[in-house]
């Protein structure tokens, strides 16, 4: 399975290799989510703009195009200042 992001200037020739379908389902929201979370932790994804829309390609050249959200929970810790 691979993907490829149009709106980073990608085409299907540009399509990056994520894995041998291990954990991946196909063509759907989970295989979108696990193309996402490598585009975050693999590519800088994190200074992408998000929503994105990943098109994944199957060994067959069938493409399918999910809108991919990023949610961002901040964490704040206080301690006394002296």
């Amino acid at each position: 399975m691979t993907y490829y992001i149009e709106d980073h200037g990608e085409t299907i020739a540009d399509a990056v290799d994520i894995g041998d379908g291990n954990g991946m389902h196909g063509h759907d929201s989970f295989t979108a989510e696990e193309a996402a979370e490598y585009e975050h932790n693999s590519r800088d994804g994190w200074e992408a703009g998000w929503p994105m829309t990943i098109t994944l390609v199957d060994d067959r050249g069938i493409e399918s195009r999910w809108e991919v959200d990023r949610e961002s929970v901040p964490s704040f810790n206080a301690t006394p200042a002296s």
